[in-house]
């Protein structure tokens, strides 16, 4: 398979990439997404499609500043979930790549991901650079929390695995990693499918993204009853705030 920055491709012979973003009230961020992806859509090559969920605008601020994009608008505040679910299904791409709507991809972002899929791998996740690391959980000597704000499946892959949970506000990226890894796909990792997420810079987003994550862990927990815990520099103080929403989730169903 010839690289896409090399004279003489053949286009029709790769497989064409469906970037996927969901979107929440994200018109202040959207546009440094957007701009960090190839300027222009490609019959054969890629497309990037959001899946919107707002009411500040961020739907006519996408179809203004970023034409070529393909816009879907979905019930106001609809989970990540089922918007990716959306974005799949309007997906053309034999690869469906998922970004977050505050991320901003490296300039080879697009190549890493194609030099692993001729490596074999359907799923193949990125290095995402964050303020705050990622707590990992475990199955089967495998991370599940890859998150998709940096992540490709190929369609076979979503083929079989199915859908995303759509009855979750938190956790359906770390729910389908578990799912596809139980089906016996390995998730491959390239960290030259770089990512910076912009998120939570202050303390209280920080508190209440740690207390959130820590609910969703508790919903993963009672699906998936075999799932492990690990550690991270960081994991201290975001397993205590991670504890307090996953007991407080706990209490609040009894």
């Amino acid at each position: 398979m010839v690289r896409p920055n090399k004279a003489g491709m053949n286009k029709k012979k790769m497989e064409k990439i469906s970037i996927i973003i969901p979107t929440h009230n994200s018109k202040d961020v959207i546009g440094k997404c957007l701009s960090s992806l190839p300027g222009f859509d490609d019959e054969y090559l890629w497309e990037t499609i959001v899946v919107d969920s707002s009411n500040d605008g961020t739907l006519e601020y996408v179809k203004r500043m970023f034409p070529y994009v393909k816009v879907h608008s979905v019930t106001y505040g609809s989970h990540c979930g089922h918007n990716r679910n959306i974005g799949v299904e309007q997906a053309m791409g034999d690869v469906l790549a998922f970004l977050d709507s505050d991320t901003v991809v490296s300039a080879k972002w697009l190549d890493a991901i194609r030099i692993y899929r001729e490596r074999g791998f359907d799923a193949i996740a990125g290095y995402t650079s964050y303020k705050y690391q990622r707590v990992p959980m475990w199955i089967d000597g495998q991370d599940i929390t890859w998150p998709t704000c940096n992540i490709a499946y190929s369609r076979r892959l979503m083929d079989d695995v199915g859908q995303f949970r759509e009855d979750m506000s938190r956790g359906s990226d770390c729910d389908y990693n578990y799912r596809l890894i139980k089906k016996g796909y390995i998730i491959g990792f390239n960290p030259r499918m770089w990512v910076e997420h912009r998120h939570r810079t202050n303390l209280r987003g920080f508190f209440g993204q740690s207390i959130g994550n820590g609910r969703a862990r508790y919903q993963l927990r009672k699906i998936h009853k075999d799932l492990r815990f690990g550690i991270s520099p960081l994991g201290t103080v975001r397993k205590g705030l991670g504890a307090y929403g996953y007991v407080t989730a706990r209490f609040k169903r009894q």
